[in-house]
């Protein structure tokens, strides 16, 4: 009604729907109330509430509780009312710009604000399949090839992919996915330190994480202990160890199972003395429940957790990691690459089979006398032609399993690989068939180049 009290921009921060969502109140049960009146007559039935409605002419002067229009809690304006309070605005002709609270926060969020009222702020253009136009010159931006939307909300190096390429103020960069590419072009500001206008504070590069990987005997732990020692302020992370189940959550589990069984030992023996007492037959002890089997899924969302927590303890600590190892299983490998653990350069070693066999196999020597029965006859000593046939029949079974479990190995590094490199990960090959000392060479070359 008054034209003149409305603003040129209003700015509606929308929550998720998780955050929005508020549990239904429990229905309290109302008394019946009678039908009729105490002088007979019948009463009125309750009117219905009321939901207002917006529109341009007829603005409400509250929304919500103690709210005053247009500004107060976003968390009072449901969607419903938010939508109808934005068509009624943009019918008076105001400009309604909506900002969701993303993992980013609120601060992320008034940042995206500023940049969507400031008349003057430049935009974020998206480049179709990361190929820049010729005109003038791109320069990089301060996080490189690394997506600057990970590193300010998570503290993250992830690679950026050029299928998010975007540019803001002559500068490059390149987004991890949809939803980092959205939120770095609602507040492309917030995420670029390195520009003078930037509303936020530097931002530190996290530890650095290496991650190191190869079929067994490729040398592997000789490798990732030789990274550690030669750059301070690394630590060693076995990915077995990272995987396993905290000693202290351990022992909180087992003892809620002890405390369980302590209390249903005690009911037992409470029932039994009762029906002793009453002369009764002494009840049946009750089934042992089985405790229902852990999906691969979830027990590998459980053991990534795990290893999360070990990691930012030790990136809390301000040393970087060398992580040796890789999952075991194809679930873990999907946990990791959604929690985003990615390192940032991946060294992964190849060898040959044969070169697995002479470094895995080990004669055991002439095969032990045979365990005989109480009355069963000793066998006929064996001829020395027999016994080296005997010997090279187990020697060559045993080389028959490091070469299946070589070749089994290698496909699972490979599969690893591949998801990496497809996330753009910097995945390095060494060659295991050399020298260790060649290996460990050509290592610091790729670690320093990348």
């Amino acid at each position: 009604k008054k034209r003149e009290l409305l603003p040129e921009c209003v700015v509606i921060f929308e929550p998720s729907v998780e955050d929005e969502e508020d549990p239904e109140p429990e229905a309290e049960e109302e008394p019946e109330e009678e039908a009729e009146g105490e002088d007979g007559e019948e009463k009125p039935p309750k009117p219905e509430p009321v939901k207002p409605t917006y529109s341009a002419d007829q603005v409400p002067e509250t929304v919500g509780k103690n709210t005053a229009w247009p500004f107060g809690p976003s968390s009072l304006l449901k969607a419903e009312a938010r939508d109808g309070l934005a068509a009624a605005l943009e019918e008076a002709g105001v400009r309604v710009v909506r900002i969701p609270i993303t993992s980013g926060g609120v601060d992320e969020a008034i940042a995206a604000a500023s940049h969507a009222v400031d008349p003057n702020s430049e935009q974020v253009l998206n480049i179709d399949g990361g190929e820049l136009p010729e005109d003038g010159v791109w320069l990089e931006g301060v996080t490189s090839r690394f997506c600057p939307v990970s590193l300010r909300r998570e503290s993250k190096l992830l690679p950026g992919k050029s299928d998010f390429t975007v540019t803001f103020k002559r500068r490059v960069y390149r987004l991890f996915g949809e939803e980092e590419a959205a939120a770095f072009a609602r507040s492309p500001s917030w995420f670029a330190p390195s520009l003078p206008d930037s509303r936020c504070p530097g931002i530190q590069a996290p530890p650095a994480f290496v991650c190191v990987i190869g079929p067994k005997g490729s040398g592997k732990t000789e490798l990732s202990q030789s990274i550690v020692a030669e750059n301070a302020g690394l630590e060693l992370l076995n990915i077995q160890q990272g995987l396993e189940m905290p000693e202290e959550e351990a022992a909180r589990i087992q003892a809620q199972k002890d405390a369980k069984a302590k209390a249903k030992a005690e009911a037992a023996a409470a029932a039994a003395a009762a029906a002793a007492e009453a002369g009764e037959p002494e009840p049946e002890p009750e089934e042992e429940e089985e405790e229902p089997e852990e999906e691969p899924e979830v027990a590998a969302k459980r053991k990534v957790g795990y290893l999360s927590k070990r990691i930012l303890d030790i990136f809390s600590e301000g040393k970087g990691l060398v992580l040796e190892g890789m999952p075991p299983n194809a679930e873990e490998t999907a946990a990791i690459l959604e929690a985003k653990l990615l390192p940032e350069v991946l060294l992964y070693i190849e060898m040959d089979e044969e070169q697995a066999v002479s470094r895995l196999f080990v004669s055991p020597g002439p095969p032990p006398p045979p365990e005989l029965e109480e009355d069963e006859e000793p066998p006929a000593p064996m001829t020395r032609e027999e016994l080296l046939e005997a010997i090279a029949e187990r020697d060559e079974a045993r080389k028959q399993e490091i070469r299946d479990e070589h070749a089994a190995a290698s496909e699972s590094v490979s599969a690893f690989v591949e998801a990496l490199g497809s996330l753009n990960v910097v995945c390095n090959m060494l060659n295991g068939n050399a020298a260790r000392r060649r290996v460990l060479s050509a290592a610091s070359r790729r670690l320093a180049k990348a």
